[in-house]
C-alpha cells in the first residue's frame, strides 16, 4: 500500500516493513510487533503508527523540511519526541 495525498514521500507498507523511494531508511517489523527503523534513534521501536510517522518526517527532512519552516514537521517531531539533538537523517 502506498500513502496518498503526500506527493513525493513514495513510502510503502507492507506486513512487515517499509520503504520509501525517497530514503534509504527502512521500517522492520519485529516478532514482538514492534517496529525499528534503521538510522533513527538507534534502539527506539515504535508501534506501526509511531513507525508510519517516523518514515514520513525523515521523507521531510529528506526534502529539506524543517521544524521551523512547516508545522506538520514540528507537530510530528513533538509527537515523536524528537528534540533539537536526536533529529535521525535520512541516510
Amino acid at each position: 500500500m502506498s500513502i496518498e495525498g503526500v506527493p513525493g514521500s513514495g513510502l510503502e507498507i507492507y506486513d512487515d516493513r517499509m520503504t520509501s523511494e525517497v530514503i534509504p531508511n527502512v521500517a522492520t517489523k519485529l516478532s514482538t510487533g514492534r517496529w525499528v527503523i534503521s538510522d533513527f534513534q538507534v534502539g527506539r521501536v515504535f508501534d506501526r503508527n509511531q513507525a508510519i510517522t517516523a518514515m514520513m518526517l525523515l521523507i521531510m527532512y529528506a526534502q529539506g523540511k524543517t521544524a521551523g519552516d512547516d508545522p506538520i514537521v514540528q507537530a510530528w517531531e513533538e509527537e515523536l519526541g524528537v528534540g533539537n539533538d536526536e533529529k535521525p537523517s535520512a541516510t
